[in-house]
């Protein structure tokens, strides 16, 4: 259910954004503002939701990554798709178009790994630390003096 939601609050600006596009084609302010959505806003706001989940530990981390990097995939499609349908230009994009949608994709696995990379850190400590308590205990319980306070 959180994913759904997730997946909500990232793409319901994009589908208000193609109601601009229906009725501003000519507007200089859109493309700017898909542009800094796409690149910028939409990642950021998966990567704090992967983020998140990854310290949580609710799921698993490479699901969590692969639903991130899927909801990007599928908000830079929604961008462009808003801009393809109402300009007509679906099939055929120009070569600024195409490489704008290349850079807005590669900011926005940029911006995600960088978001992410703590929270695997993190996690990761986490384990490496659980394990060496739980290594401990058993050498308490070996020597016998399970109820050490000093663990």
């Amino acid at each position: 259910m959180k994913k759904l939601l997730v997946a909500v609050v990232v793409l319901l600006p994009q589908l208000a954004l193609l109601l601009f596009w229906i009725y501003a084609r000519s507007s200089m302010w859109l493309p700017l503002w898909q542009m800094f959505y796409n690149a910028l806003i939409g990642p950021f706001l998966v990567g704090i939701y992967g983020g998140w989940e990854i310290i949580q530990k609710n799921e698993s981390a490479w699901k969590v990554l692969l639903f991130c990097l899927l909801l990007t995939i599928l908000v830079e499609f929604t961008g462009y798709a808003n801009w393809g349908l109402t300009t007509g230009l679906f099939w055929q994009p120009d070569n600024e178009t195409s490489m704008i949608q290349f850079f807005e994709c590669v900011a926005a696995v940029i911006i995600i790994g960088l978001l992410l990379i703590p929270s695997f850190a993190i996690r990761g400590l986490d384990r490496l630390f659980l394990r060496r308590r739980k290594q401990k205990m058993l050498q308490c319980a070996k020597r016998g003096s399970a109820n050490d306070p000093n663990l």
